[in-house]
């Protein structure tokens, strides 16, 4: 990623988290693990870098599940992306990253909220070669992630999401990736057993 984009990108990302924190009216306050939040989004990796003249990235799936914390909103989630090798014979490989995070989210107007979160976790490489032991296929490494948006809410249980997501892994040479991602969420009351385990 050029320095010029990754500057943008998280220079964006800054200006939306200060906009959360100056301006909005904070989220109604819920009691912690109340309510539970269920997000299924289409990601799409839009940047390209030295990785992405070796690999080319597909359409990708992410899920999560998000509750009111003592304060913010707390995650966990995963990500997964398939990589093609734009030539033979260097493998495909599937990505999959495996994350926790905490975030703020703030009432914009009415129905729109926007929210920013940070996310760690582990970022998985599955390769998908016949010619490498089952152990060797899979290489795991810490990754971070810097992820924000807006949610349109079309009624008090579901929402439309409009997101992006900056995440860098730390493998030898690190690889910096950018992501659009487009969803819809659920917010379900969380059942008496669960509030009680998490409390």
């Amino acid at each position: 990623m050029s320095a010029r984009i990754k500057t943008t990108i998280i220079g964006a990302f800054f200006w939306v988290g200060l906009f959360l924190y100056e301006t909005g009216q904070t989220k109604e306050p819920d009691c912690p693990f109340d309510s539970l939040r269920v997000a299924v989004n289409y990601i799409n990796n839009f940047n390209r870098n030295i990785h992405h003249d070796f690999w080319k990235p597909e359409a990708g799936l992410e899920t999560g599940l998000a509750t009111d914390f003592y304060s913010g909103i707390l995650e966990i989630g995963g990500t997964w992306v398939k990589y093609s090798a734009r030539q033979k014979p260097r493998p495909d490989y599937q990505s999959l990253f495996l994350f926790v995070g905490w975030g703020l989210e703030k009432k914009i107007m009415t129905k729109l909220r926007g929210n920013l979160s940070l996310r760690v976790g582990d970022h998985l490489m599955i390769f998908d070669d016949d010619f490498v032991e089952p152990e060797g296929r899979v290489e795991s490494e810490l990754a971070v992630e810097l992820a924000g948006g807006v949610s349109l809410y079309l009624s008090r249980q579901t929402a439309l999401e409009i997101s992006g997501r900056y995440c860098r892994v730390y493998t030898r040479h690190r690889l910096e990736l950018a992501f659009f991602g487009l969803g819809i969420s659920r917010s379900l009351a969380a059942p008496g057993w669960l509030k009680g385990i998490l409390r």
